[in-house]
This record gives structure tokens, C-alpha cells and sequence, in this order.
């Protein structure tokens, strides 16, 4: 999978990694309106068991995408750290969320960002059982 930081996923070529012609767009439904609406800004992916997670350039959460048909589930907010307390607190500051990994080994989920100090480990979420989803 390739972000271009629009609302669409290319899907690439395992072998070759050119695209193969197939995307998938990323779509959120807004609290206050039933209307489906894309959502730009999407980079750094990471597949963990059989969900997309994702950020959404220069914003403080982690977003569990659908991925047959691009709907963003669940968000994962990173707000409370104190890397993005910072961020906020200084307008135009690249210091972002901006880097997911899972060690499916340990089955620990990490996040970090652009001049961040530290890498953060959460515990993976029961997103089945999860009472908050979008």
C-alpha cells in the first residue's frame, strides 16, 4: 500500500511495487452530518491484524481504517502526550505524530514523530469490543 497524502491508497505490486490499479479511498462520517467525507492527509501506514492504521498529517491521532471500503473506524488519540502537547503549543511546529510500527513477535504496537524524543508503546486495543468507534 502507498500513501501520496491525498485521500486515496494505492494498491501496490508485491514483486514489482508499481501500482496495480486498485484504490481505496479514506472516508470518515462527521458526528453532525450522515454524508460520507474524504479525509486528506493520510501517510504513514502500518497493517496490523487485518486493520489499516494510519495518521492524518499534522494531527494528534492514530486512525483505524476499514480495509475493504476505506471507512475510518476508530481513532486513537495521542493527544494527552507530552510531544504533542508541545506541538500545539507552538504554532507551526513540525515536532508531529508521524511514525507507526507493530512488532507482531511482542505484539507491541510503537508510535513516534517528527523530532520526538521518545517512541511510545501502547497496548493494542480490543477494537471488536471497542465501545467508541466512529
Amino acid at each position: 500500500l502507498l500513501s501520496n497524502g491525498t485521500e486515496y491508497i494505492t494498491y501496490l505490486d508485491t514483486e514489482t511495487l508499481q501500482p496495480t490499479g486498485k484504490y481505496l479511498k479514506i472516508w470518515f462520517v462527521q458526528p453532525k452530518s450522515p454524508h460520507p467525507q474524504p479525509l486528506r492527509g493520510i501517510n504513514e501506514l502500518e497493517i496490523i491484524e487485518g486493520r489499516l492504521f494510519a495518521n492524518a498529517y499534522n494531527n494528534p491521532f492514530i486512525l483505524v481504517l476499514d480495509l475493504e471500503d476505506g471507512r475510518v473506524s476508530h481513532v486513537l488519540k495521542t493527544a494527552h502526550l507530552p510531544e504533542v502537547e508541545s506541538q500545539h503549543a507552538k504554532k507551526n511546529d513540525l515536532n508531529i505524530l508521524n511514525g507507526i510500527a507493530y512488532d507482531r513477535k511482542s505484539g507491541r504496537f510503537l508510535f513516534t514523530g517528527k523530532r520526538w524524543s521518545k517512541i511510545y508503546e501502547i497496548i493494542t486495543p480490543d477494537l471488536d469490543n471497542c465501545q467508541h468507534q466512529v
